[in-house]
């Protein structure tokens, strides 16, 4: 997606989420510029995921509009903005069959269909990660928490959205994958028209990896 670098990639103006009295954040404005990796820090409770989702608009919001590369979200079909701002939560959902099988399952569907996955990177993305060829032979269904954030992430990256939501992506992770994830994001983000907002719960991660962050508040 070709973009006005002079504009914010992803605004959100005046967002607010309420439910049954409970109010997790109102009149909310943020800029992500291309580039950013913008994490999202608060207390737990504070609405951190529930922010992720509604800008992903797989929640809804009670108020506030969003918009992508300087278009309303109101112009985009929810499946194209769900592609082009892409949620990957804390838990990977797997189906029968190989990571191979997994990697290119968001295929079947229409949106994708015409799309051929990204995948000359692949290997050197596997590499990045300490995994072989091999690791897209094992059973889907048999991978560890840790091993399924892996998998998330790159069928994430393959279908190349615009803004990637990242919601603890390596709180299943040691230390050495978890820096390995951080290499393949940075890597991933250079030369494209993208940005990264995420969550993680280990402030030396986002001193690592964050270029700004947010502060939220209950």
């Amino acid at each position: 997606m070709e973009h006005d670098l002079s504009r914010p990639l992803l605004e959100t103006l005046d967002l607010g989420w309420e439910r049954q009295g409970r109010r997790l954040w109102w009149n909310l404005n943020l800029q992500l510029w291309c580039g950013e990796r913008l994490a999202l820090k608060g207390p737990s409770g504070s609405g951190k995921t529930q922010l992720l989702r509604a800008i992903a608009r797989l929640d809804p919001l009670s108020f506030g509009q969003l918009r992508l590369a300087g278009q309303w979200a109101g112009c985009w079909q929810t499946p194209a903005w769900r592609a082009a701002v892409l949620y990957v939560g804390q838990q990977t959902p797997v189906v029968e069959g190989s990571v191979e099988t997994n990697l290119l399952w968001p295929l079947r569907f229409h949106l994708h269909r015409r799309r051929r996955p990204h995948r000359p990177s692949l290997p050197d993305w596997l590499q990045q990660l300490g995994r072989d060829a091999a690791f897209l032979k094992q059973p889907a269904q048999h991978l560890s928490g840790g091993e399924r954030q892996l998998l998330g992430l790159l069928r994430a990256l393959m279908l190349e959205p615009t803004v990637l939501l990242l919601d603890e992506p390596t709180a299943s992770l040691d230390p050495a994958s978890t820096a390995s994830v951080e290499r393949l994001l940075r890597s991933w983000m250079q030369d494209r028209q993208v940005a990264c907002l995420f969550t993680s719960h280990d402030p030396a991660q986002v001193e690592r990896l964050a270029s700004r962050c947010l502060e939220l508040t209950r």
